[in-house]
């Protein structure tokens, strides 16, 4: 986030590894759960990032324990 302020061409290689990721994701056959998971990562990342308290800490545990189930 600093490098986002600072000059944004520090971001060019993780937009670059971002749109790789996401080509790789739409070929597969379930490119659309692909993408959600990978938005629903992110979002919980980006608010612990900046401390929202998105979710509890026993929604949270639940969250971790059953995602790879899917």
């Amino acid at each position: 986030m600093a490098a986002l302020t600072m000059d944004p061409k520090f971001l060019l290689p993780v937009r670059k590894f971002i749109n790789e990721s996401q080509e790789e994701m739409l070929s597969l056959d379930f490119s659309t759960i692909a993408t959600m998971i990978r938005l629903t990562c992110e979002g919980l990342w980006l608010s612990e990032l900046f401390g929202f308290q998105m979710v509890d800490d026993r929604t949270r545990i639940n969250i971790n324990k059953n995602f790879w189930i899917y």
